[in-house]
């Protein structure tokens, strides 16, 4: 990540972004709230990767990373081999 973001524009990223995830977890609240991450109950496992991905995204250009992203509906054999073909 640092590279990226602080190295040499000789090459850019590319993110993949997955619509629909094959399994979605939700997160449950812990009664001592020892990791700190309670505010996050009750949301999917999926928002908080998508929140993560557009901040990870939007960080990179800010610092002028050049990026594609590609965004496939869910995983499967037939969008994994359309993805890669």
């Amino acid at each position: 990540g640092q590279y990226i973001q602080q190295g040499l524009r000789n090459i850019f990223e590319t993110v993949i972004n997955i619509s629909k995830p094959k399994v979605d977890i939700n997160i449950n609240k812990e009664d001592e709230n020892t990791d700190g991450l309670n505010y996050l109950a009750g949301r999917s496992m999926d928002f908080v990767n998508k929140r993560a991905f557009m901040g990870t995204v939007l960080a990179h250009v800010d610092g002028g990373v050049p990026n594609l992203i590609i965004n496939v509906p869910e995983i499967s054999d037939y969008y994994f081999g359309k993805t890669v073909y």
